[in-house]
């Protein structure tokens, strides 16, 4: 058993060293930060003349949108585009491995791609707002400011919601936020690994960019609150899940229950596929 999991792990380990050498990962991850350079920009220029320092808990006001949580998940299928992850050398480490080991590698793959691309992204104001930052447990002058009035829209940058600095601290609202935008990545992650294991790559990418692309039909075409329940991209923006139970929205035990039920089906699905599958090496690109 635990040869196994070590197993798993050195499968998964390789994969994520040869991401790391791969341009895809810093494609994406330099396309959301010039996007995310525009918006804050002028909070920064706002903290060098206004002598308050702001504080770099925006990430959760940054995947609200859904524009920003369709960019970052097509940043998703650009990294996972490749799956079932198949390279020149997969014959012989399927030999050393076995089947199982390698599957459940590819899976810890998935898991930790997203989470390092994702918490690349959310350490990337705290890098844009040097040396202008504001380390606390709260919001502060510059952050609260722009919720509470329309300064935002005047500068320029991301709609800071005051609702959100009510319902949340800065560190419940940074961890809720990136807890969902990993358990986005790795369903998006899942679906392209389980659609091309018996079709063709472009029919999991699209599988992918449909996903990434749910927030905007949610958002424009679900006029009962439904979309919010089939759409898990919409709950990036933790506004849109309940967690107190008095609105209309899903409940975050909703979403807990979709993500594990979504994983196992695909997993299963998946899993079973590959056990029949023949395995055809091929260069990675």
């Amino acid at each position: 058993m635990v040869k196994n999991i070590k197993q798993s792990f050195r499968v998964c380990a390789a994969g994520v060293k040869r991401s790391l050498a791969n341009p895809r990962i810093y494609i994406a991850l330099f396309l959301v930060f010039i996007f995310m350079q525009e918006l804050i920009a002028p909070i920064r220029t706002l903290a060098e003349t206004s002598g308050y320092n702001a504080a770099p808990w925006m990430f959760p006001f940054f995947v609200q949108s859904y524009y920003c949580q369709m960019i970052l998940l097509l940043g998703i299928v650009l990294l996972y585009c490749d799956a079932p992850f198949f390279c020149e050398n997969t014959f012989s480490i399927l030999i050393r491995t076995g089947r199982k080991n390698w599957y459940w590698g590819q899976v810890l793959y998935i898991i930790s791609i997203s989470i390092l691309y994702f918490g690349a992204v959310l350490l990337m104001p705290m890098i844009l707002l040097m040396p202008y930052i504001y380390l606390k447990n709260e919001w502060g002058t510059i952050l609260g400011t722009l919720a509470q009035t329309n300064a935002s829209q005047t500068l320029g940058t991301m709609r800071m919601d005051y609702n959100l600095m009510l319902a949340f601290s800065p560190f419940e609202a940074l961890g809720y936020s990136f807890v969902m935008s990993c358990m986005n990545g790795i369903l998006v992650g899942l679906v392209i690994y389980t659609v091309n294991m018996f079709a063709k790559r472009v029919a999991g990418i699209t599988a992918g960019a449909i996903l990434a692309f749910s927030p905007f039909l949610a958002i424009n075409f679900s006029d009962a609150y439904w979309g919010y329940y089939v759409f898990p991209p919409t709950w990036m923006n933790i506004l849109r899940l309940d967690f107190r139970e008095y609105s209309r929205y899903p409940s975050f035990i909703y979403g807990a229950v979709f993500f594990i039920t979504a994983y196992i089906i695909l997993i299963f699905v998946s899993y079973k596929t590959f056990e029949k599958k023949a395995i055809q090496t091929m260069p990675t690109i």
